[in-house]
């Protein structure tokens, strides 16, 4: 069989068979793409978790102990080659009004470590302001920038943490890198037993 004998017959054979040959097309076509798109997503995907979480200086390690750490654990760390540690101390306390569980963190503009994403609203400038877990807004409208909310926590034991006011001004919503999904924020000893927000 001569090559323009064979070409003749493959076109009469698509021709003949259009419905099957462009529905064969289309699943290569189609197969191929997906398979592209699914081998780019992955390191995309990689990289863009890996530039949200250097911009927002998120801590590389997390030491957290059931008795707190001491003095003596700091000193202990800073003198691992390379480490800086940034000492946090959280609170667990609940919104009087609402019961919602929220875990407290300091904010210091200056060494913050875990950068917080301004959603809406600003950044405490004082004393006596707060910015909230912007998630929150998502499944609740009870709080709104400008209101004024209480937290109550149990009493601390000797040495924890414990809020020197209980009063605050919401004036921001944020995102933190501590938190990238929405489902879940932890659990707790107060309150309900799992968190709300930050």
């Amino acid at each position: 069989m001569t090559k323009k004998a064979l070409w003749k017959d493959i076109w009469k054979g698509i021709w003949n068979n259009k419905a099957r040959f462009f529905a064969l097309l289309a699943i290569i076509v189609l197969g191929t793409g997906f398979f592209g798109g699914i081998s780019a997503t992955g390191p995309d995907m990689l990289d863009t978790a890996n530039r949200y979480y250097q911009e927002n200086k998120l801590f590389d390690l997390k030491v957290i102990s059931s008795y707190g750490i001491e003095a003596e654990d700091l000193a202990a760390l800073e003198k691992v080659e390379g480490i800086t540690a940034h000492p946090i101390r959280s609170i667990d306390a609940v919104v009087s009004e609402y019961e919602y569980t929220m875990r407290l963190y300091p904010y210091d503009a200056e060494t913050m470590v875990n950068n917080y994403s301004l959603v809406s609203g600003r950044l405490p400038k004082k004393v006596g302001e707060i910015a909230l877990d912007a998630e929150m807004t998502r499944f609740s409208q009870d709080i709104i920038l400008g209101d004024v909310i209480t937290f109550h926590s149990d009493d601390p034991a000797e040495g924890a943490p414990a809020l020197a006011d209980e009063t605050y001004e919401v004036v921001g919503f944020v995102h933190s890198p501590i938190y990238i999904e929405r489902t879940s924020r932890g659990n707790t000893q107060v309150g309900k037993g799992t968190l709300d927000g930050f």
